[in-house]
């Protein structure tokens, strides 16, 4: 559906506090897989193709009701796609109860997807790594930067009372290829070939933050704190392609490897995921369970 609105001017550099030099969002196409990841007016051109989706996932509704990017349909991910009767906390809803979220907001099978949320993409990876475990087949991108770059950037926001949408008739197909269970990372601890990426604080890989039964982390994991691969600034964009490519070599973790990220719930495991698909790795399955299994485990 086509989105008819004014789009205002672009405001291309930031000044934060008393930095020296302006806090800017690298340059999108050097990525291997850069589609997946928007710039504030990129986003606003891509809002106005046909069959398009705006997904404001926030944690915050009233936030969404007071200011918005326009047309933007509201799902809290964080919340919302976990499964309240799984046998493992905050574990992924099934795909028939995410198939009928993904109608009720709308969704069809080949829509395009544009999603973003307060500015870390937390939110928003969440729901695109849902989106490639049940098999979407359109087009799906974040916005870098989240709201706090749209509104640095002067796009426009709207808090107009918004409209309910249409059903959709999106179905869900499950990939097996998109994620791993604890059989799967038990079998991965003794294999070179395959690295388990630990995005938690280093205090819960250390063992010192406990949120299960016992702390600590998986035998041989490596750990990276998810937020590692943004900027530092008031504005978190993603660090440029040089930059993540360096901080996961220096790790081990390269395009060659199988990678299972996970945290404690796979919501900065998910934030992971999107981060090694925008980097071009291929074979990466997160690990659903996470701490909140593994650290409960006999």
């Amino acid at each position: 559906m086509k989105k008819n609105f004014l789009l205002l001017a672009f405001i291309p550099m930031l000044w934060m506090g008393c930095q020296s030099r302006p806090q800017t969002p690298p340059e999108p196409d050097t990525y291997p897989n850069a589609e997946l990841l928007l710039t504030a007016e990129q986003f606003a051109v891509q809002m106005l193709q046909d069959n398009t989706i705006v997904i404001d996932t926030r944690t915050s509704d009233s936030a969404y009701a007071a200011s918005r990017i326009p047309g933007a349909v509201y799902f809290h991910s964080r919340s919302t796609l976990n499964d309240p009767d799984a046998a493992v906390e905050f574990f992924l809803v099934g795909p028939q109860a995410f198939q009928q979220m993904m109608r009720e907001i709308g969704l069809h099978n080949d829509s395009r997807i544009l999603i973003y949320d307060e500015g870390d993409n937390l939110g928003a990876a969440r729901l695109f790594y849902a989106l490639e475990y049940f098999g979407h087949e359109g087009y799906v991108a974040l916005l870098d930067g989240g709201m706090k770059a749209w509104s640095a950037a002067a796009m426009e926001v709207t808090a107009e009372q918004p409209g309910t949408p249409m059903s959709g008739t999106y179905t869900a197909n499950v990939q097996e290829d998109r994620v791993c269970d604890v059989t799967a990372v038990l079998a991965a601890v003794e294999d070179p070939n395959t690295i388990i990426f630990d995005v938690r604080s280093a205090e819960e890989f250390e063992g010192t933050d406990v949120r299960a039964a016992k702390g600590g982390h998986i035998p041989g994991a490596v750990h990276l704190e998810w937020k590692e691969v943004l900027q530092d600034g008031e504005i978190p964009y993603f660090r440029s392609y040089e930059e993540i490519r360096d901080i996961y070599a220096s790790l081990g973790i390269t395009p060659d490897k199988n990678v299972i990220p996970h945290c404690h719930t796979n919501v900065r495991g998910s934030h992971a995921y999107f981060a090694l698909r925008l980097m071009g790795y291929d074979s990466v399955r997160p690990y659903e369970g996470s701490w909140a299994e593994f650290g409960n485990l006999p």
